[in-house]
C-alpha cells in the first residue's frame, strides 16, 4: 500500500547511474581505512551494513530449517531411559555383568516348566510404618495393627495386583507368582492375622496382639530368627524388646504375559509395570488425602508427595524404584518449565540493557535456536543419540553465556560512536563527493535498493554515514569477535573436558553443551550485528541524538522495496521527489559534558556501579597508597586459600544420592531403610561366581544406545566340570563363599555373604544323583555325568526356591554345559555410599583370588582397574577419534573378547572366573564421578591458561587471571562444603568443571581489555589500562552476571534437588567470578599490573633473540625527530583543539 512510482529515466543521469553501479556492487567506497585493518573484517562489515536484512534472513532461515530437519530425522526427543545409562561400560564389573546377562539369555529352556510368567521378583513396593510417639512402648497395638493392615490392603486389593490370580486369565496381574498363585506380601499383619489372611483387617484384642508381639521379639534372639524376622523391626529391637519401626513389602513379578525374560529398568515391561504402579500410588494418596495444592497444583502435580501420611498414630512412607522413576519423569517435565521463566527474565534484561525490543527479541531467539541447531549436529552429524534430562540443563547455561555475548557485541557497537569519528576526520572534499552520489534524481534508485542492495536512501541519502557505519562495525566486530571467541573457546573446552568422563551421560552433556556454546558464537557474530544495523536503519526515528548529532528523520526504507516490479532494475518506476539531502550537523561533546552526564547516572545501574568502583579502587591516601585496593586483594587471597582447604575436604557421599527434598515421601523412605535390623535378601548386593565364560564380543555395541547390543558371550571350550578335581574345586568355592570373613562397617554378621543365601547346585545335584542312581557323581563317565545333570536341571528346583529352576545356574546351551554359576547375596546393602563399598569391594576381589582351581577349572583373572591407564587412553581417543568411535574403541579395548590377547597360553580372557556384584556397578559409577571431575579440571584449567595467553599476549596478566580463576573454583566448591556441607555427588561433579568455563569469562574479558588499551589508546601505564578496561567492559560483565545468575535462580523453584543444587552452584559461580574479577584480578592489575611491554610474549621472544624485533623497537632517525619537532602544533592529520574549541 506504500509503493511509490519513480521516473523511468532516473538511472540515465550521471549521478543516478553512478549510484546504481555503487549499489549493485554492494557498497560505497570509503576514503578512510577500516577500524580493524583487516580486509576480511572490512568485507564482513560491508555485508552487514549494506545487506542486514539478507544476513538476518539467511541466518534465521538456516536456524529454522535445521530445527525443522530435526523432526524429519526424528532426532528431537529425549532418549528412552534404561538401567544401563549410568554404568561405566568399560569397567570389568559391567563387562562381567553383561557377559553373564548375555550367557543367561542363551540357555536352553526348562522343558518341564509350564510357564515362567511373573516368577522373577523384579521390583518391590515397600511401605514403612513409624510410631509417632514411641517412648519405650510396644508399637504394635490393636489400632496400629489394624492401620498397617488397612494400608497394605490398598495395594493388595488393587485390581491390577492379582488380576484373577490365575495364569492364562484375561486380566493381567503384576504380583509375583509362586506355583501359579500370587505370593503373599511380606507384611507384619501376617504375624497377627495369619500368613494367608485376606486383609479384611478386623480389630484384634489386646491379648492377641501381645502374644504375637512376644513371639516376634523372641525370634530375634537367634541368628536364624534375626535373618527371618529382623525385616520387621528396627536395630534396637533385640536389646529394647520393642520396635518403633516396621514395614511391608509387595513383590512384583516378571516376565509379564506376552514377554520373555525378566524385566529391567527402562524396558517395555518396566513401563507397563510403571503404569500400574501409578494407579497404586494414586490409591495410596487418595487413602491418605494427599492432594496437591497451591504452587504444586499450578505446576501440574495432581498429588502432594511432600505431604504427611498418617494412620492410627503411625507415620507412613512408601517407596518403589518404579514409582520413583515415574515421579522423576513427571517432576523433570514440570521443573524444566522453569526454563520459560528464565528465558523471559533474560529477554527482559537484554531489552533493558540494549534499549531495543528488536535486539532483545532476536537475541533471545538466537540463543534458543542454538539449542536445536546444536542438537542436530550432536545427533545427526556426530551420531550421538543419547539425550536425557541432564542435557536439558544446557539451556540455563546457554541463556547466561548467550546474553553475555550479545552484550559484548552491542556494547562494542555503542562505544564505537565515540571511538570512530564521523567522516573519519579527513578530507571534506571526499565526503562531499560521496554525498553527491545520491542527488535528488538518483534517490529513487537508492531507495529501491535500500533493503535489497544498499543503505544509501535509508541513511538519509548520505554515503558518508554509511561509510561511518561500516567503520563502526569494523571496530565493534573485530573487538567482539576476539572477546567472545576467547570466552566461548574456554567455556566450550571446559565442557569438552567433561566429554572424557567415564560416565556416558556426563560426557555427552559436555559435548552437547560445548556445541551450544560454539553455535551461539556463530550466531552472535552473524545475526546480532545484522540486527543492530536493522535497529539503526529502520527502528530509530532519529539517529543523531545518542551520538551527538542532529539529523532529520529518515524514511522508513522497508516499504520502499515492496512489489514484484520494483527495484533497481525495474522499468516501471515513475516520478517521485524525495526531501532534499542534508548533511548532519555535528554537535561537540566535550569531556566536561560527559562528566556531568556520568554524575546523573543512578548508583544502582551498571554505569553507576562502574563509576563507584573506579572512584573507590583508584582512591589514594596522601602518600599515594591505594589501601582499599591492597586490602581487597589481601582479603580475597586469604579467603581463596581458606576455600582451597575447604574444597579439599569434599568426599563422595556417605549415603545414597538424594533426588527429592527431605520432606518428600520417597526421601523419607530411603533414609529410613537403614533403621531396620535386617532386610529382605533382595535389598542386598547380588554376588555371582561364574565358571566357563571366556569373553564378550562387543563389536555391535554403541555406547550412546546403552540398552541395545551389549555384547555376546564367548565360552571357554576347555571348561569341564566332570573331573573329580573340578567338582571338588567347585564345592570348595561354595564353602569359601559362605564363610568368607568381612569386618568392614557395611558387612553384617562378620561375613561377606549373607547366611543361607548361597545356592550351590552341585551339592544338590550330588545328593539327588546318589538318591537316584545309588552312586556318586565321581563314579560316572563324562557322558553319564552331563546326561544326568541335564535331567536334574529339568526335573528339580532349588531347595531355597521351590518354584524356581536351575536354568541360569546350570548353563546348558544346545545340550552342552557352557557355564556354571554360584549365586549368593552379600551382607552389604545395595543402597550404600562409595565410602562403604570401596573396602568391601576389595574383600570380594580377595575372595575370588582365594578360590581353588584345577586344570579344567582355571585360576580366575582378577583384573584391577587401572585408572591412570584409562585416563591416558581416553584422552588419546577423545582427541584423535570422533566421539562415537573413541568410546567404542575404548569399550572394545577392555572387552574380554579382545582378540589381540595371546591365545596360545592361559590368558586372563581365555579362562575367566568372573565375580558379578550388582552393587559394584554402582560403586564404579560413583568412583567415575570423582575421576571425571579430576580429569575435567586437569584439562579445563590448562586450556583456560592457554586461552588467557592467547587473549592477552601477556604472561603476567595470564598468571594473575589463572590464580583468580583457581580461587573462584575453590570458593564455589569450598562454599558447598563449608556452608552447605555437601558431598561430592553427581551435581557437584558435573558443576565442578562447568564452574571453570563460567569462571573464566569475566576475567578473560577484563584481561583482554587491559591488554587492548595499549593498542587502542596507546596506554602504557597500569592506571590508564585499568580504567580503560573497566570503562569498556565493566558494564558488559555486570549485565552478563545479572543474566546468568538470574536465569539460574529460577532453578530454585524446582522440586528435584539436582536442579536446586545446580541453581546454587550457578549463582555461587557468578558471584565469586564477579567478585574475584573485579575485587582481586583488576585490583591486582591496578597495583602491580604490567606496564609497557613487560610480560608480553612477543617482547620476551624478541629479548631472547627468538623473534625479529618489531618496528617499535627500531631506532628512529635524527632527521625524523627534528622534522617532528619543527612542525607547528595542529598541522598533523588529527589537530589539537584549543580552549576556545573545548570551552575548557
Amino acid at each position: 500500500s506504500h509503493r511509490q512510482s519513480f521516473p523511468t529515466d532516473c538511472s540515465s543521469t550521471p549521478a543516478g547511474a553512478e549510484a546504481l553501479t555503487l549499489h549493485r556492487t554492494m557498497g560505497v567506497e570509503s576514503p578512510h581505512k577500516g577500524a580493524s585493518g583487516s580486509p576480511r573484517i572490512n568485507a564482513i562489515s560491508k555485508k552487514l551494513v549494506y545487506q542486514p536484512c539478507t544476513v538476518c534472513g539467511w541466518t534465521l532461515g538456516i536456524m529454522f530449517f535445521i530445527t525443522f530437519a530435526l523432526g524429519v530425522f526424528n532426532a528431537g526427543g529425549l532418549s528412552e531411559q534404561s538401567g544401563y545409562d549410568w554404568d561405566i561400560s568399560t569397567t570389568q564389573a559391567v563387562i562381567n555383568a553383561d557377559m553373564i546377562t548375555s550367557g543367561e539369555s542363551d540357555v536352553d529352556d526348562i522343558s518341564i516348566s509350564n510357564s515362567t510368567e511373573r516368577t522373577d521378583a523384579s521390583y518391590y513396593i515397600t511401605i514403612q510404618y513409624n510410631k509417632i510417639s514411641c517412648n519405650g512402648e510396644n508399637m504394635f497395638t490393636p489400632e496400629t495393627v489394624k492401620a498397617i493392615c488397612e494400608t497394605d490392603a490398598v495395594v493388595y486389593n488393587n485390581l491390577g495386583w492379582k488380576g484373577t490370580g490365575i495364569m492364562g486369565s484375561d486380566k493381567m496381574g503384576f504380583c509375583l507368582l509362586s506355583n501359579g498363585e500370587c505370593e503373599q506380601p511380606i507384611s507384619p499383619s501376617n504375624l497377627f492375622y495369619g500368613s494367608n489372611h485376606n486383609f479384611t483387617c478386623e480389630l484384634l484384642s489386646d491379648e492377641e496382639v501381645a502374644v504375637a508381639s512376644a513371639t516376634l521379639y523372641a525370634h530375634l534372639t537367634t541368628t536364624a530368627g534375626e535373618l527371618t524376622y529382623g525385616f520387621y523391626v528396627d536395630k534396637a529391637a533385640p536389646t529394647d524388646g520393642q520396635t518403633c519401626w516396621t514395614r511391608s513389602m509387595f513383590k512384583v513379578g516378571s516376565p509379564l504375559r506376552g514377554y520373555t525374560g525378566a524385566s529391567s529398568v527402562g524396558d517395555k515391561q518396566f513401563y507397563k509395570i510403571q503404569e500400574w504402579m501409578a494407579d497404586v500410588q494414586e490409591d495410596l494418596q487418595g487413602f491418605f488425602g494427599m492432594k496437591a495444592e497451591g504452587f504444586q497444583a499450578l505446576a501440574g502435580q495432581s498429588v502432594n508427595l511432600g505431604g504427611v501420611a498418617t494412620k492410627g498414630g503411625l507415620d507412613v512412607n512408601w517407596f518403589s524404584i518404579v514409582m520413583q522413576n515415574a515421579e522423576m519423569m513427571h517432576t523433570v517435565a514440570n521443573d524444566t518449565n522453569m526454563a520459560v521463566f528464565s528465558m523471559l527474565f533474560v529477554w527482559f534484561w537484554i531489552v533493558m540493557h540494549t534499549g531495543s525490543f528488536l535486539i532483545g527479541s532476536l537475541g533471545m531467539l538466537q540463543i534458543v535456536l542454538s539449542l536445536p541447531v546444536s542438537l542436530f549436529i550432536y545427533r545427526v552429524i556426530f551420531r550421538i543419540w543419547f539425550f536425557d534430562t541432564l542435557q536439558t540443563l544446557a539451556i540455563f547455561v546457554i541463556l547466561g553465556v548467550g546474553a553475555d555475548d550479545v552484550f559484548v557485541m552491542v556494547d562494542a557497537w555503542v562505544q564505537s560512536r565515540d571511538e570512530v569519528p564521523y567522516g573519519g576526520g579527513s578530507d571534506e572534499d571526499e565526503e562531499q563527493k560521496l554525498a553527491s552520489k545520491c542527488d535528488d534524481k538518483a534517490f529513487p534508485v537508492c531507495c529501491a535498493t535500500c533493503c535489497c542492495a544498499g543503505p544509501c536512501a535509508c541513511m538519509g541519502h548520505d554515503p558518508v554515514r554509511a561509510d561511518w557505519y561500516v567503520r563502526r562495525m569494523e571496530y565493534a566486530y573485530s573487538r567482539a569477535m576476539k572477546a567472545v571467541f576467547n570466552t566461548s573457546w574456554t567455556t566450550a573446552m571446559a565442557f569438552f573436558a567433561t566429554a572424557v568422563s567415564p560416565i556416558m551421560p556426563i560426557s555427552t552433556f559436555g559435548i552437547y553443551a560445548a556445541l551450544c556454546i560454539i553455535m551461539n558464537y556463530v550466531f552472535v557474530m552473524t545475526l546480532t550485528p545484522a540486527t543492530i544495523i536493522i535497529q539503526e536503519y529502520y527502528m530509530e526515528g532519529t539517529h543523531g541524538e545518542s551520538s551527538g548529532e542532529k539529523q532529520s528523520s529518515l524514511p522508513n526504507c522497508c516499504w520502499c522495496c515492496s512489489g514484484p516490479n520494483f527495484g533497481p532494475f525495474s522499468d516501471t518506476v515513475k516520478g517521485w521527489t524525495p526531501p532534499p539531502p542534508s548533511k548532519p550537523e555535528k554537535v561537540p561533546i566535550d569531556e566536561e559534558s560527559k562528566a556531568i552526564e556520568k554524575m546523573k547516572v543512578s548508583p544502582c545501574s551498571p554505569e553507576g556501579f562502574i563509576n563507584g568502583y573506579l572512584n573507590t579502587m583508584e582512591l589514594q591516601t596522601q602518600g599515594g597508597v591505594r589501601w582499599f585496593a591492597i586490602g581487597t586483594v589481601l582479603a580475597l587471597s586469604a579467603y581463596g586459600i581458606f576455600s582451597c582447604a575447604a574444597s579439599s575436604q569434599l568426599t563422595p557421599p556417605t549415603e545414597a544420592e538424594q533426588w527429592f527434598p527431605d520432606n518428600h515421601i520417597y526421601s523419607k523412605a530411603l533414609k529410613s531403610m537403614d533403621k531396620f535390623l535386617s532386610g529382605d535378601d533382595d535389598s542386598y548386593a547380588l554376588f555371582k561366581v561364574v565358571y566357563g565364560m571366556k569373553g564378550l564380543d562387543r563389536s555391535k555395541y554403541n555406547i550412546y544406545i546403552p540398552a541395545e547390543n551389549r555384547g555376546e558371550t564367548k565360552y571357554d571350550s576347555d571348561f569341564d566340570l566332570q573331573p573329580a578335581a573340578a567338582q571338588n574345586a567347585f564345592l570348595d568355592a561354595c564353602d569359601t563363599i559362605r564363610n568368607y570373613q568381612c569386618k568392614e562397617k557395611g558387612c553384617q554378621f562378620g561375613l561377606l555373604i549373607r547366611p543361607n543365601t548361597t545356592t550351590c547346585f552341585l551339592e544338590e545335584f550330588q545328593t539327588w544323583h546318589y538318591n537316584t542312581y545309588a552312586e556318586t557323581t565321581y563314579d560316572c563317565t563324562a557322558t553319564e555325568f552331563y546326561s544326568r545333570l541335564t535331567t536334574f536341571r529339568e526335573t528339580t528346583a532349588p531347595k531355597a526356591d521351590p518354584y524356581g529352576d536351575w536354568s541360569t545356574e546350570i548353563g546348558m546351551i544346545d545340550g552342552e554345559l557352557k557355564f556354571a554359576t554360584i549365586d549368593s547375596r552379600m551382607t552389604m546393602k545395595v543402597l550404600q555410599s562409595v565410602i562403604v563399598k570401596r573396602p568391601i569391594s576389595k574383600i570380594a576381589d580377595n575372595l575370588v583370588d582365594d578360590l581353588v582351581t584345577t586344570s579344567t577349572l582355571n585360576k580366575p583373572f582378577q583384573w584391577t582397574w587401572d585408572w591412570v591407564w584409562y585416563v591416558s587412553l581416553s584422552l588419546f581417543l577423545s582427541f584423535s577419534l570422533p566421539a562415537e568411535h573413541a568410546q567404542n574403541a575404548l569399550a572394545q579395548e577392555h572387552s574380554p573378547s579382545n582378540e589381540a590377547a595371546p591365545q596360545n597360553n592361559p590368558s586372563p580372557w581365555r579362562y575367566c572366573l568372573a565375580p558379578y556384584r550388582d552393587s559394584t556397578r554402582r560403586y564404579e559409577t560413583e568412583e567415575g564421578l570423582i575421576i571425571g571431575l579430576m580429569l575435567g579440571m586437569a584439562i579445563a584449567l590448562p586450556v583456560a591458561f592457554a586461552t588467557l595467553i592467547f587473549a592477552t599476549g601477556n604472561v603476567v596478566v595470564s598468571l594473575y587471571a589463572i590464580v583468580s580463576i583457581g580461587f573462584v573454583v575453590a570458593s564455589v566448591l569450598g562454599a558447598c562444603k563449608a556452608y552447605l556441607d555437601w558431598d561430592l555427588g553427581i551435581a557437584e561433579s558435573v558443576a565442578g568443571v562447568i564452574v571453570i568455563g563460567l569462571a573464566v569469562d569475566y576475567t578473560i574479558h577484563m584481561g583482554h581489555m587491559y591488554d587492548h588499551a595499549s593498542h587502542e589508546i596507546g596506554a602504557q601505564d597500569r592506571e590508564a589500562r585499568f580504567r580503560f578496561a573497566v570503562e569498556k567492559m565493566g558494564t558488559t560483565v555486570f549485565a552478563g552476571a545479572i543474566t546468568t545468575a538470574g536465569s539460574g535462580m529460577f532453578l530454585y523453584f524446582t522440586v528435584l534437588l539436582f536442579f536446586s543444587k545446580m541453581a546454587t552452584l550457578i549463582v555461587f559461580t557468578i558471584f565469586f567470578s564477579f567478585l574475584y574479577s573485579f575485587g582481586f584480578f583488576m585490583a591486582l592489575l591496578l597495583l602491580a599490573g604490567p606496564e609497557g611491554e613487560f610480560g608480553r610474549i612477543g617482547y620476551i621472544l624478541e629479548s631472547l633473540g627468538l623473534r625479529k624485533k618489531a618496528d617499535y623497537e627500531k631506532p628512529v632517525s635524527v632527521a625524523v625527530v627534528d622534522e617532528a619537532l619543527a612542525a607547528p602544533i595542529g598541522s598533523g592529520e588529527v589537530a589539537l583543539k584549543g580552549d576556545e574549541d573545548t570551552n575548557l
